[in-house]
């Protein structure tokens, strides 16, 4: 399951890079990350947490919710320091 979390958040983040996400498609990205985060967390994955808050912080970016962006890259900072990924958390 964490493996399939991984890889749709790799899809998501690649379509929205690629402008690829209509406005109403943002919702449920976000819904995915969400839910992904949740899984990662119940498994104590901390790398995974990282990047399912990374998309969440773009996510949030691109649909103008600039508080709710910069609380999902504080998330990124810490999940990601726990990791040990020095790039992910700079």
């Amino acid at each position: 399951a964490r493996l399939r979390a991984r890889a749709r958040l790799g899809r998501l983040g690649i379509s929205l890079y690629a402008e690829e996400l209509e406005s109403g498609a943002i919702g449920r990205a976000l819904e995915e990350a969400t839910q992904a985060a949740e899984l990662f967390e119940a498994a104590g994955d901390e790398a995974g947490l990282a990047r399912a808050w990374r998309l969440a912080g773009s996510l949030h970016a691109t649909a103008g919710q600039y508080e709710a962006a910069a609380e999902a890259a504080e998330r990124v900072v810490a999940h990601a320091t726990r990791a040990g990924d020095k790039r992910l958390a700079s």
